[in-house]
């Protein structure tokens, strides 16, 4: 079974900006993009890696014209490619959730016409 067919949460294409913190006080905070979004985890591009297994928190940015808004997290590095890595999310604050969960909602009315 391949990786796309084992993931359960719907994922959207999603770009913003990302602050990784692991370890004892360390923080991954360079040129982190998100690449896309789910319930269940975040894909982060950046030229740097961290091992999988990793845990970290996750404080994710989007900016739009007129506001601003953070998701945080708590997560751990399952995967790596030639863009990025892939982050499971572990924890959700109860705001992220909704914000995500409504984020994903909308995307996908957009994407079917709704």
């Amino acid at each position: 079974m391949s990786t796309e067919e084992r993931r359960q949460s719907r994922r959207i294409s999603f770009v913003s900006t990302a602050v990784l913190r692991y370890g004892e006080g360390q923080i991954l905070e360079t040129a982190v993009d998100t690449r896309d979004i789910s319930l269940d985890g975040v894909f982060v591009e950046t030229p740097e890696r961290l091992a999988p297994g990793t845990s970290c928190d996750v404080e994710i940015h989007l900016t739009g014209g007129t506001s601003r808004m953070h998701f945080f997290a708590q997560g751990v590095v399952r995967r790596h490619d030639a863009k990025g890595m892939g982050i499971a999310f572990t924890r959700l604050e109860p705001d992220s959730y909704l914000h995500i969960f409504n984020l994903v909602k909308l995307h996908t009315a957009v994407e079917s016409g709704v």
